[in-house]
């Protein structure tokens, strides 16, 4: 089964796109400050299209796949902590150099803390997820 993004929507075509619409928008930021840190260029493009990967974990992909079939939205609470991990992972192993993978897993972390609410709902816990982690 491909990885869902959501109901509909692939994980590769969604990160590909989100790729593109990170250089449409930041490039010319990213690059400025690309130079001036010396963290190179493509670890925006690291964050981009890894940011959503923990959505492929097989748990999320199968409560994913019970939501839609449902015609609900699936949950995907915390991905980006698993997400952040899988790109730290790349620097901790030295299959890429470290700085721009740990550049890359900040941005990735905060891809959703800018929203209200996002990490902590009382009634059910850290992450809204209670008990079911």
């Amino acid at each position: 089964m491909t990885p869902l993004a959501w109901c509909g929507s692939h994980l590769a075509p969604h990160s590909v796109a989100v790729g593109y619409v990170a250089h449409v928008l930041f490039e010319e930021e990213w690059g400025f400050r690309a130079r001036l840190s010396g963290v190179p260029t493509w670890a925006l493009d690291l964050a981009a299209l890894g940011h959503d990967i923990g959505k492929a974990a097989p748990r999320y992909q199968a409560r994913a796949a019970r939501a839609c079939a449902q015609g609900e939205d699936p949950s995907f609470r915390l991905h980006e902590l698993f997400s952040a991990i899988a790109i730290a992972w790349l620097g901790a192993v030295k299959a890429a150099p470290p700085e721009p993978c740990y550049v890359a897993v900040v941005a990735v972390w905060e891809h959703h803390h800018g929203m209200p609410g996002r990490l902590v709902a009382p009634e059910r816990g850290v992450g809204g997820l209670g008990g079911d982690v």
